[in-house]
């Protein structure tokens, strides 16, 4: 009989890793001072780009084109040490005119960073190493 008490059971983390002008949208939460990979967690049953493109829809009022996932890895919060599957997507705006709309309970701001911010940009650890991964692979 397999032993599952080492099997993963947690919360999957998708990020969309937007990009416009060879840049890549960070977001903000009100409560944390380190920028953020938009995105969020999947619903029961729902397909993973369907789920991160309504959490980018929720969270900052715009359509967003999820493309193919190239970044995963295990990480753990740096808030809580809740372990999670962190998973990058390469997406971008259905229409880059669009304004962003934040939902401000968990959007305060919004930037856009180029490569050679990915180092003295105050990230989360597993945000950095997913840039770092996406500049590596344009």
């Amino acid at each position: 009989m397999e032993d599952t008490s080492q099997h993963f059971v947690g919360k999957v983390a998708q990020k969309a890793f937007i990009a416009k002008d060879g840049k890549v949208l960070l977001s903000r939460s009100p409560t944390d001072k380190v920028w953020d990979i938009p995105g969020g967690r999947i619903h029961r049953e729902e397909q993973p780009a369907i789920g991160l493109a309504r959490e980018i829809r929720e969270e900052l009022g715009v359509e967003a084109i999820i493309q193919a996932p190239f970044f995963a890895e295990m990480t753990k919060a740096e808030n809580t040490g809740e372990e999670r599957y962190f998973i990058g997507f390469r997406a971008e705006l259905k229409n880059p005119e669009q304004p962003f709309v934040f939902q401000k309970e968990e959007v305060a701001e919004i930037c856009w960073i180029a490569e050679n911010e990915v180092e003295s940009k105050p990230l989360f650890e597993v945000c950095r190493r997913g840039l770092q991964a996406y500049f590596a692979q344009r």
